[in-house]
Formats: structure tokens, sequence, C-alpha cells
């Protein structure tokens, strides 16, 4: 399943990340979700990412994950960990241990996901794609591709 939509404002793109943070939601208590967010370098994952924690209820600032690697925030009924793989391989992100991060009612981002192998399946792929127009205004395509059940559900859930 697949979910496209055209963000020529940065309030589009903010609109985008409440709509998938309002689809978020545990079937099961259990349950942590990963969403990968994949884009070229300046194309607005960590902007995303810092949309997606307001409409979450977080307050406070969200640095890029780029230089420490990774973010932790705790909200409200969950945790967000927020991952940069772009200073990775995946014998490095091994070594992290990111199946440690999927505990109970967690939602593990992941930017640059495709730097770090296969070692973790996503719910949910966010492509985001950046354009530039002669008037040099900007756009963005943001695309999600549901990967497995929970990912369909989430991207139902975007659409109530």
């Amino acid at each position: 399943m697949r979910l496209c939509y055209d963000a020529t404002r940065l309030a589009d793109t903010e609109e985008i990340a409440r709509r998938l943070a309002q689809g978020l939601h545990f079937k099961h208590n259990e349950d942590a979700l990963t969403l990968f967010l994949s884009a070229p370098l300046g194309a607005g994952k960590t902007t995303f990412c810092c949309f997606l924690l307001a409409a979450l209820g977080w307050r406070g600032k969200v640095p890029s994950p780029t230089f420490n690697l990774l973010h932790s925030y705790p909200l409200t009924g969950l945790t967000l960990h927020h991952l940069d793989g772009f200073r990775l391989n995946a014998e490095e992100f091994a070594q992290l241990g990111p199946e440690n991060l999927l505990t109970p009612r967690t939602l593990l981002v992941v930017e640059w996901p495709e730097k770090i192998g296969n070692l973790l399946q996503p719910d949910l792929v966010c492509y985001i794609q950046h354009s530039k127009k002669e008037d040099l205004t900007a756009s963005r395509r943001i695309e999600f591709w549901a990967q497995n059940r929970s990912g369909k559900n989430w991207l139902n859930a975007m659409q109530e």
C-alpha cells in the first residue's frame, strides 16, 4: 500500500507529519514500530522528524542525530528513537544493537536506512523527494510505502 502527498509549503510538510502521528497506534502494548526516512541530503528528513515529534507532543529542541547518531524522546504513551545511519555501515549499525531499541510502545525513526543494510525491517518507508522550480520555490513529494500489516494499518489510519 502506498500514499503520496505533494508539499509546496513547509506547512504542508507539517500537516503530513501530523497525519502520520495521528495514524500512529500500537495494536498491542508490546508493539514497536519502525519508520525509515529515505531522501537525498538536504531534502528534509530531520525537519519531517521534528514535525512528527511536535505532533506527538514534544516541545523541546530536535537536533539532527548526524553527530550523536541517536536521540531518544520520552513522550506520553510512547518513546521515539531518532537514529541517523549516514555515518554507519551495516557492521557498525549491528554493533549498536538496534533491536534493543524496539521495546514496547516505541517508534524507531531511521534516517539514511540504505546505509545500514537489512538489519531492521521497517513497518513504513517514507521517501522524500525535494525539487526546486525555476522561480526558486521548493516542493516536496512525500511517499509512504507500507512494508507489512502494521504499516498498512498505519497508512489506513492516516486517511481517516
